[in-house]
């Protein structure tokens, strides 16, 4: 589709997308996470060449005013996740599977990430990563200072065990912060890709570009990455143990989304209410092992295969 048949709509459009968290941050931050989402899409169904034409477009307006704002540093973090868009868009084109689609964009946007921080550090002549190890460190010991204050009313034990937890994160941050980051980036590429599939699915009469979310799985080869993650953290291997908590929590989010997708399958199995779904989730979200949990049930479907056991129902449709 052409711009001559579209008109600025679509532009316009982006724009207002990437200026409203400039404007209402409290209320709008949230579309940082899914802008990859809307960029892949708009690629998909504009088509690349007149897609990136109203992007450009809607980009520049959004621009001029992020300037006039004086949000220009936000505006750039926002602009961070276009090469993540644009990668998503070409796997939907190319037909690849979910787990090379969001191995690509992982890689995109680190790069990305990497080179908004670069120039942020350049803009501002500070250092965000050890300004963010100082703010870490900063609130552990104020969360400390609160547990110790006069009127807080804890056992010796309880307290000797905070003390020590705290002190533990503060020697820890150093390797924490790298495993915290790459959390984030995982997370972001998850949303984004469950995020396009399911709106270009709806929009494209159920044609679903990475299939069914019930239906992912990782490849299994994958699975040697928390076995050799947790040999190395048991064995204590002094110069890899930074590796392993990076390769851990990495593992342990992948598997985390697997153990989702089986839990999306029984669903749509045993046919449960949409607000049962809701409760299930929402447990195990706020519930402090619950991402170890989906973890374990995604590890096991390695080698159990939950999805394909006798008695699956056929035609149940849960997206």
């Amino acid at each position: 589709m052409e711009v001559t048949r579209q008109g600025y709509r679509p532009a316009l459009l982006l724009g207002a997308l990437f200026v409203l968290p400039l404007g209402a941050p409290l209320l709008f931050a949230w579309l940082d996470a899914v802008f990859a989402a809307v960029i892949c899409c708009a690629l998909v169904l504009l088509g690349r060449r007149a897609g990136l034409r109203q992007l450009g477009y809607g980009l520049g307006g959004a621009a001029v005013i992020a300037l006039f704002l004086q949000q220009l540093e936000l505006f750039l973090f926002s602009v961070s996740a276009c090469p993540l868009g644009m990668v998503l868009a070409r796997g939907v084109e190319e037909k690849e599977p979910v787990s090379r689609s969001g191995a690509k964009g992982l890689a995109v946007l680190a790069v990305s990430w990497a080179l908004f921080w670069l120039f942020f550090a350049q803009l501002t002549q500070t250092n965000p990563y050890r300004e963010m190890l100082e703010s870490l460190d900063k609130g552990l010991t104020e969360t400390l200072a609160l547990y110790t204050r006069e009127g807080v009313e804890l056992s010796a034990e309880t307290l000797h065990q905070v003390e020590t937890a705290v002190e533990v994160l503060r020697a820890r941050l150093p390797q924490l912060l790298p495993a915290l980051w790459l959390g984030m980036a995982t997370m972001t590429v998850w949303m984004n890709l469950v995020v396009a599939n399911w709106f270009l699915g709806r929009l494209r009469s159920g044609t679903y570009p990475w299939g069914l979310y019930r239906d992912w799985r990782l490849p299994d080869q994958l699975v040697w990455l928390p076995i050799a993650a947790v040999l190395v953290l048991l064995f204590r291997i002094g110069p890899l143990q930074t590796f392993a908590i990076l390769a851990l929590v990495f593992a342990v989010l992948l598997y985390s989304f697997q153990g989702l997708a089986v839990c999306v399958h029984f669903f749509g199995r045993w046919r449960f209410p949409a607000f049962v779904r809701v409760l299930v989730l929402f447990f195990l979200m706020i519930q402090g092992y619950g991402l170890v949990i989906l973890a374990g049930l995604g590890l096991s479907d390695v080698w159990l295969d939950w999805r394909n056991r006798p008695g699956r129902a056929a035609g149940t449709d849960t997206k």
